[in-house]
C-alpha cells in the first residue's frame, strides 16, 4: 500500500497575536474640534468686548473734552452773575405773586359806601396768612338808618367777613359817629390773579358824584 505524503498538523504556522484590536480615534478628534471652536468663539467675544470698551473710552474722552471747552467759554464771573440774576428774578416773582393789591379794597369801599356816610379814619393790618387782613375804620353818618344800611352793604360783600359796627354816638354837629371792624381774606387781594382777571380792561365801577354827597352840602 502506497503511503500518502500529505500530513495534517494542528499547530498554526504563524504566531497568534494576542493584542487587542486598535480602537477608533474619532471621539478624540471630535473633542479637539469642539475645543478649538469654543476657543475661537471666546477669542472673538473677547476681541469684540475690547473694541467696544475702546470705543466707549474714546466717546467719554471726547465728551469730557467738549465739556471742558464749553466751560472755558464761560468765565466764572459770568456764571456767578447769571446765578445771582436768576435768584433775584425768582425772589421778585415770589414777591409779586404774594403782593396784596389794596387798590381793590379802596375801589370796593368807594362803590359800596352810601352818600350819607363818610370815613375819617382808616387802618389795615396784615395778621398773617391764616388770619388774613384786619380792617378798622371810623366814620360819620347822617342818621342811624344810614349806619344800618351801610352795615347791610358790608354784609352783602363776600370780601368782608363778619363786619361789626360799634361805638355809635353823636358828635358835636349832631352826626352819628361809628366804628367798623372786619376781616378780609388775603387771597382775595393777591395782585397776580387780579391782574389776570382784569386783563388790562378798565373798571366799570361807577363812582358817586362828589356834588351829590350829603357831607358836601353841609
Amino acid at each position: 500500500m502506497v503511503e500518502s505524503k500529505f500530513q495534517t498538523s494542528f499547530i498554526p504556522k504563524k504566531p497568534i497575536d494576542s493584542r487587542p484590536a486598535p480602537r477608533s480615534r474619532r471621539p478624540a478628534g471630535l473633542f479637539r474640534l469642539l475645543a478649538t471652536l469654543i476657543f475661537l468663539i471666546s477669542l472673538a467675544v473677547w476681541g469684540g468686548m475690547f473694541l467696544w470698551k475702546s470705543y466707549l473710552n474714546n466717546k467719554i474722552v471726547g465728551a469730557q473734552a467738549s465739556l471742558q471747552a464749553s466751560q472755558r467759554e464761560f468765565e466764572s464771573g459770568t456764571v456767578t452773575t447769571l446765578t445771582r440774576l436768576n435768584n433775584r428774578l425768582t425772589s421778585s416773582q415770589d414777591i409779586l405773586n404774594n403782593h396784596l393789591a389794596v387798590s381793590k379794597l379802596f375801589s370796593e369801599l368807594q362803590a359800596m359806601t352810601l352818600k350819607s356816610v363818610r370815613y375819617n379814619d382808616f387802618s389795615l393790618a396784615y395778621a398773617g396768612p391764616d388770619k388774613g387782613l384786619s380792617l378798622t375804620m371810623k366814620g360819620q353818618a347822617q342818621s342811624y338808618a344810614s349806619v344800618a344800611k351801610q352795615s347791610d352793604s358790608f354784609s352783602q360783600n363776600r370780601d368782608f367777613h363778619s363786619p361789626i359796627f360799634s361805638n355809635l354816638d353823636l358828635d358835636t354837629s349832631g352826626r352819628i359817629v361809628f366804628s367798623v371792624n372786619s376781616t378780609l381774606n388775603a387771597r382775595d387781594f393777591i395782585y397776580g390773579p387780579l391782574v389776570t382777571a382784569d386783563n388790562g380792561t378798565a373798571s366799570t365801577t361807577s363812582t358817586p358824584s362828589a356834588a351829590s354827597s350829603y357831607f358836601n352840602n353841609q
